[in-house]
């Protein structure tokens, strides 16, 4: 705040660095000694593109590289691992279902005479 007005500032590479690992955290995903940061997240889209696919000049639009040399060097994830990845975040999804069917709704019933 300042002079009593709200200053809302865009969200930046510090901000999300700041948080990304509690949110890797909260998603169950070991880190295992990996260094994982920010950038990881665009390794990890595109292995998973190439998984279901999708062309590799799309892939190398979509990261915005010039040479396909360098998409190449960001498709290095297997099978296993985006499996165990998305079985992790089904977790979570689930759990948080769950939570909420679990919650009591605030409603109120009405009965018609």
């Amino acid at each position: 705040m300042k002079n009593g007005k709200v200053i809302i500032a865009p969200i930046g590479c510090s901000w999300i660095k700041g948080r990304f690992k509690k949110w890797l955290k909260r998603t169950g995903i070991e880190l295992g000694g990996r260094r994982i940061v920010p950038h990881s997240s665009r390794h990890s889209i595109a292995s998973l593109l190439e998984t279901k696919g999708v062309s590799l000049r799309y892939i190398q639009g979509f990261l915005g590289h010039s040479d396909m040399k360098t998409t190449l060097g960001y498709l290095h994830s297997t099978q296993k691992t985006i499996r165990d990845v998305g079985k992790k975040i089904s977790g979570v999804r689930e759990k948080f279902e769950q939570q909420q069917k679990e919650e009591p709704q605030n409603i109120i019933n009405f009965k018609v005479s």
